[in-house]
């Protein structure tokens, strides 16, 4: 069964080359009136939320370094920060505490995140560096992969009533383009509606855990602000934003990367994101 909620890399070897040798323009939509701004422009609106929604395909090098560069500036304007990370489940928050607190070494780092994470080391390696080398604290969001896959293959009724604890009403409750994500990520074979609500259970479960993860922590912390990094899927308006606006009145701005056909400088939308950073 494919896993719904991967995206496609749309970023050729050339293009992230390109990025990476430093010559590729900064080009960032704003949403919704389309109109190109600089990033230091993008900065003073990001200073005034408390959560920064960056998404990512996550094979995607030129993605990554977008974060990291908000992640710098916002740091440098004298914000302090906390990331929060997709790709570690709660279970892990005492692994991302000791190495920020320098007590784990960069080896012992690596081995918990290829437990959690399939994709390359390397391409997340420079974050997780600068927020050890800095001190910035690193919140694990996700939810564990055995409780989605069961949701997954089974529907919200494999979990206990302990499991669901503190997630309020879980429905399938998503509107038209995230239906049309959900579709295009189940592929052109015949499923069930059964299959497709567990589908789409599955991922409200994923949205909601890590929207009530990052509320949690910020109500704990007053004085931060958290930078998310996520897949775009959860990152978008509709993902983990609206269930963070369903449980309080926190602040938030998203960034979203252009994505091929999935989110373009033609079909983008503010129900999708507030920037739209562009292929170069």
């Amino acid at each position: 069964m494919k896993n719904p909620f991967s995206l496609k890399i749309c970023f050729s070897v050339a293009v992230s080359l390109l990025f990476l040798s430093g010559c590729a323009s900064t080009r960032i939509i704003e949403v919704p009136d389309g109109t190109e701004v600089e990033f230091s422009s993008v900065l003073k609106e990001l200073k005034g939320a408390r959560v920064v929604f960056v998404g990512e395909v996550h094979n995607s090098r030129s993605h990554h370094q977008i974060q990291l560069r908000i992640i710098k500036a916002m740091r440098r304007a004298g914000i302090k920060l906390a990331i929060g990370l997709e790709m570690f489940p709660k279970e892990k928050q005492e692994v991302l505490d000791k190495w920020v607190s320098g007590e784990l070494g960069k080896g012992d780092l690596i081995r918990a995140y290829a437990e959690n994470w399939r994709v390359p080391w390397s391409l997340y390696r420079p974050i997780l560096l600068y927020a050890g080398k800095h001190e910035v604290p690193l919140v694990a969001l996700n939810v564990s992969s055995e409780v989605t896959h069961r949701v997954f293959t089974e529907g919200l009724g494999a979990l206990t009533l302990q499991e669901l604890e503190g997630f309020g009403s879980i429905k399938c409750d998503v509107d038209e383009r995230y239906e049309a994500l959900i579709n295009e990520a189940m592929g052109e074979h015949e499923d069930s509606e059964a299959e497709y609500i567990n589908y789409c259970e599955a991922q409200v479960v994923w949205d909601t855990y890590m929207a009530k993860r990052i509320v949690e922590y910020l109500k704990e912390n007053p004085d931060k602000t958290m930078v998310v990094l996520s897949g775009s899927a959860h990152a978008w308006k509709r993902g983990i934003p609206r269930r963070i606006s369903a449980m309080s009145d926190i602040t938030y701005l998203v960034v979203i990367p252009e994505m091929s056909d999935d989110i373009d400088r033609d079909n983008v939308t503010e129900g999708d994101t507030d920037f739209l950073w562009l292929d170069p």
